[in-house]
């Protein structure tokens, strides 16, 4: 099972700066939100909505069928960055009011991140849930020293994927508490477009990594 999370990063500094207009702080999170939802392709599923972000999901079938998929799977993560950063120009382009809201929109920016491996479908009453130890380690990758808006895809996830122009990703790693060292691939996102940059050297990450 193949795992991906878009999360809104600087979502929690924008929703507090805004706090005595939430409605208006909302309505820019919701807009961000449904720009990457429907940039969604089959076989991606959405798991869960979790207030700035995306649990997104993809089951392998087949190694037959994942072979026709990959390629998809990779184009609509990339395509992810390309509607979030389309609709932060559309917002400042059509519904700048000269709040303080408008004037913060620009601050928010997107990070991905890309894993694989064993997950449990459940269901609650209504809900369909998904748990597992990689599960947890998705979520938790999200809590890394990089900064900035970037694509994070752990190794195993870039060997089951099929993103074009590898040599834009470089490798890093991380160790987190009582953990062994995460080994990922990253590439480095054009704010402007949307795009992944077209290649940057590896010492491009330490700029990347907060103090």
């Amino acid at each position: 099972m193949l795992f991906v999370i878009p999360d809104i990063g600087g979502y929690t500094r924008f929703m507090l700066h805004h706090k005595k207009e939430p409605e208006q702080a909302q309505a820019v999170i919701r807009s961000l939100m449904e720009a990457m939802l429907h940039a969604k392709e089959i076989p991606l599923r959405v798991s869960s909505i979790e207030g700035d972000a995306l649990f997104l999901y993809a089951i392998r079938e087949s190694d037959e069928l994942w072979e026709q998929e990959k390629a998809t799977v990779a184009a609509t993560i990339e395509n992810f960055f390309v509607a979030f950063y389309a609709e932060i120009q559309r917002l400042m382009k059509t519904e700048m009011c000269g709040c303080n809201v408008c004037g913060d929109i620009e601050s928010l920016k997107i990070k991905i991140v890309v894993h694989t491996g064993h997950g449990v479908l459940d269901r609650l009453d209504r809900f369909t849930t998904i748990n597992g130890v990689d599960v947890i380690i998705a979520h938790r990758l999200l809590k890394n020293s990089l900064s900035g808006s970037y694509l994070l895809v752990t190794k195993a996830a870039f060997d089951a994927c099929r993103f074009p122009r590898p040599e834009r990703f470089v490798p890093h790693q991380e160790t987190y508490q009582g953990e062994p060292r995460f080994k990922w691939l990253v590439a480095v996102i054009d704010r402007k477009d949307g795009k992944v940059k077209p290649w940057f050297m590896p010492h491009t990450i330490a700029k990347m990594i907060r103090d």
